[in-house]
């Protein structure tokens, strides 16, 4: 789901805990590659 505010994970509940981290860790990686961090 692209397009969203924040990050919106979609899991099913037959997803492993394993699927449901990697799916966290790739929100986070598309939000901070649309909002890069400022540098100070």
């Amino acid at each position: 789901m692209l397009g969203a505010r924040a990050p919106t994970i979609l899991t099913s509940r037959a997803d492993s805990a394993e699927t449901r981290l990697v799916s966290c860790a790739v929100a986070v990686l598309l939000h901070y590659a649309a909002h890069p961090a400022v540098k100070v």
